[in-house]
């Protein structure tokens, strides 16, 4: 996001900033358009559906993922496509053997005061000045990872926990190569 430097990037969720979006790059004329800004607080993964009609982003701060239609009468407008997931949702990838995406969540929710301010950025920009919140001071949060298959209505087909972190700890991306998952 251009509003935070590497430095200061684990800041960017607390401060509800909508810096993010999602663009789209021409290698045959080398420009770059603004697809998608509406609402993208922290966007992470991409990825498109199997017939190529729509993208999936997901959206680390909301804790969701929007769909922006490529193709048909909705082409160039944007839903939600899965809301209120577990934690923090990372990059997306295609399945292999069925049309949808496996989302890696390598953090869940730190807890329901987070989950409430986030409707508010003054909240949520006021707790982070106050050193109410750290974003380094998740420990049990940051231990529990979930990785999840949806299909390309958004319905969960496969959930994968891992609450110790003694496993997979801080899954950011889940890759199907024949008939194993490389997390």
């Amino acid at each position: 996001d251009p509003d935070f430097s590497v430095e200061e990037y684990l800041w960017q969720p607390h401060t509800h900033n909508d810096s993010g979006g999602l663009f789209h790059y021409n290698s045959v004329t080398g420009s770059t358009t603004l697809v998608m800004k509406e609402q993208l607080f922290c966007p992470n993964g991409v990825s498109k559906s199997s017939n190529e009609d729509f993208l999936v982003v997901s959206d680390m701060v909301r804790g969701r993922i929007a769909k922006y239609y490529l193709k048909g009468p909705k082409a160039g407008k944007w839903d939600t496509f899965v809301s209120s997931l577990p934690g923090l949702p990372d990059n997306i990838t295609p399945s292999k053997r069925m049309p949808g995406f496996w989302v890696a969540i390598p953090m869940v929710r730190p807890n329901a005061l987070l989950d409430f301010s986030y409707q508010w950025s003054l909240m949520q920009l006021v707790q982070a000045k106050l050193g109410l919140i750290n974003p380094l001071d998740y420990p049990n949060s940051a231990l529990h990872t979930v990785v999840v298959l949806f299909d390309e209505e958004g319905r969960v087909v496969r959930s994968l926990h891992d609450p110790s972190g003694k496993v997979v700890m801080g899954a950011t991306e889940v890759v199907e190569m024949d008939d194993e998952l490389i997390i």
